[in-house]
């Protein structure tokens, strides 16, 4: 019994010892397991970190330029005692009222239209402008139903909405702008007008017609002239009051041309309402109408109506002035799905008056990507205008309550495909 007793001491002995090693040893073991994890992630958080760096710094690298006059670059150094005169004209693309937006902008419970958040994220880049242009595709009618497909009109909230995002004058030429008759356009204007705000390109009278918007922004006399295509509404409508509207038509186009440098005009922009709304190039027509306003005196040409961005180009005409030639800045709110008509744009135009030369030229043209997303139907905030730019850098540091992984790839594609649109690669 004894012996018994001593070997069982001995065996609890060891069975007491020999896991407390084992223990130890465990321990350690993982203890460096995770000191080597924790290494490993260190490393991919690293690796993480400088592949988000480096995105930045390509997006960052990015310079959204579509022309600049190197001889002007640095304008801000120029002569201290007489300085240049630089201003910025910004421009969006078409602004749509369609069935889509008027549904997910209506607050069912005050009863209203409500548009101001789909601007808000983008009306930094507008407001501050000398002078702000949109194209505006509805209508503002008085005792009409409010429509976005066939006839179009907007509630005056979206008016209201547009002239706090910053917008100045707004072309009202284009296929619908006679979608309710010649009341319409009285209408319309009437109501833009009431706003605080102007409008070409649609007229009142034919006195009206024959007058030339010319803007005098800081000592430079700017002149914008907008034509139509043609409408969609009923060909009966234009005999009522053929003036109301401008046609494309070239002998009244040179005319206006003409008289906007006669009466002062130190820099003519031509809006056109042009192409075809389902393409993301410029056709035949629109490739002869711009060489024929370029031949013509046009100092800057506009394109609106197609839904996708086209390309952009800069020409130099007899007198050595450089002629931009924007054949569509696409859709910047619509409802409508066309290929590419998520890809929005803001235009940044800088022209400068030479203090010595008295000389007004395009010295440079920027843009801000933009992407309208729609979160789909019956969802919250449905529409929104998002700075591509910057809701990629939100998302990559960690940011993601705006946007989805999803929404986020959206974006990443839209800054490659806008390249191509406008026909930088």
């Amino acid at each position: 019994m004894p012996g018994f007793r001593r070997n069982l001491r001995t065996r609890r002995g060891v069975n007491v010892q020999l896991p407390s090693k084992i223990a130890g040893i465990v321990a350690i073991c993982s203890i460096l397991v995770i000191i080597i994890c924790l290494i490993a992630l260190g490393i991919k958080d690293a690796q993480k970190k400088q592949e988000i760096a480096k995105k930045q710094e390509e997006i960052n690298q990015i310079i959204y330029n579509l022309f600049v006059d190197e001889d002007y670059e640095n304008v801000e150094m120029l002569d201290i005692e007489f300085p240049n005169k630089v201003i910025n004209i910004v421009s969006t693309g078409d602004i749509l009222c369609e069935e889509g937006l008027l549904e997910a902008a209506y607050n069912e419970e005050k009863g209203t239209y409500e548009f101001a958040n789909i601007f808000s994220d983008v009306k930094q880049y507008v407001q501050n402008a000398d002078i702000t242009l949109a194209s505006l595709e509805t209508n503002f009618v008085d005792g009409e139903e409010y429509s976005g497909r066939i006839q179009y009109n907007a509630p005056l909230t979206l008016l209201d909405s547009m002239k706090d995002m910053g917008i100045d004058i707004i072309n009202t030429a284009n296929n619908h702008s006679l979608d309710y008759g010649f009341r319409g356009i009285e209408s319309t204007i009437n109501n833009i007008h009431e706003a605080g705000l102007e409008n070409v390109g649609t007229y009142k009278t034919q006195e009206d017609s024959s007058k030339i918007l010319i803007k005098d922004v800081r000592g430079i006399k700017i002149a914008f002239l907008a034509y139509t295509y043609g409408i969609t509404s009923d060909e009966k409508n234009l005999e009522e009051a053929p003036y109301a509207l401008n046609l494309i038509q070239k002998e009244k186009i040179v005319s206006d041309i003409q008289k906007s440098k006669e009466q002062g005009a130190e820099f003519t922009f031509v809006l056109m309402h042009w192409g075809d709304v389902d393409s993301s190039v410029q056709n035949e027509e629109q490739k002869e109408l711009a060489d024929f306003l370029f031949e013509n005196g046009a100092d800057f040409i506009l394109g609106t109506h197609p839904a996708s961005i086209q390309p952009m180009e800069v020409r130099e005409n007899s007198e050595g002035q450089n002629i931009f030639i924007a054949y569509s800045t696409g859709n910047f709110i619509s409802s409508r799905e066309y290929k590419n008509s998520n890809i929005e744009m803001i235009l940044d135009i800088e022209l400068t008056k030479d203090s010595k030369t008295g000389e007004t030229k395009l010295t440079k043209v920027t843009y801000t990507p933009i992407y309208l997303l729609d979160r789909g139907k019956d969802t919250e905030q449905r529409y929104k205008l998002l700075d591509v730019k910057k809701e990629i850098e939100r998302y990559e540091n960690g940011n993601t309550e705006n946007i989805t992984e999803e929404e986020y790839e959206k974006l990443l594609q839209a800054l490659i495909d806008i390249d191509k649109l406008i026909g930088k690669e």
